[in-house]
């Protein structure tokens, strides 16, 4: 009896939003160069 092959292009449920966008899209590259918090110091949690 053959298995049943299994879809891996589905994301995981708990996977983080940065692993489902496409990291090497500029608007990504972008996104992580702006300092968002400007002169205050970026949240540890």
């Amino acid at each position: 009896m053959l298995t049943k092959p299994t879809n891996t292009s589905q994301l995981g449920f708990f996977t983080s939003l940065a692993d489902q966008l496409d990291q090497k899209h500029s608007l990504y590259l972008l996104a992580n160069r702006i300092d968002w918090y400007g002169p205050y110091k970026r949240p540890t949690a």
